[in-house]
């Protein structure tokens, strides 16, 4: 979803009942200009990511194991397979606790200033 000035692309966004869904608008951008005597001009430009300094999770654990599943020309790869069903008959297969789990976040507060002097 793209946000500016009090518009929003797109306008309505449909979701499914019970569906997780976050939303973060913490980003701070200004910008201003001053003309000093001459041809001379300041251009002054502040961008704060993160403004509040949200610990928003960005990624998602995906992989529900944390051994490898044997997979093999017997297991019949190219005609699909039941990766539960294996994990379930390979005893050396661990379940990871991780799985969906958030596993990176949104970086720190950050803020950039900039100047730009044109004569």
């Amino acid at each position: 979803m793209t946000a500016k000035k009090f518009e929003y692309s797109p306008s309505e966004v449909h979701i499914r009942k019970g569906e997780h869904v976050v939303l973060e608008l913490t980003s701070l951008d200004r910008k201003h200009g001053f003309k000093l005597p001459g041809h001379t001009r300041v251009d002054l430009a502040a961008n704060i990511l993160n403004l509040f300094d949200q610990d928003t999770f960005t990624n998602v654990q995906n992989t529900p194991y944390r051994d490898a599943i044997p997979i093999n020309s017997k297991t019949g790869f190219f005609q699909g397979f039941d990766a539960d069903a294996i994990a379930a008959a390979t005893p050396s297969i661990r379940k990871d606790p991780r799985y969906r789990q958030a596993s990176a976040f949104q970086g720190a507060r950050s803020i950039r200033v900039n100047a730009r002097f044109t004569f």
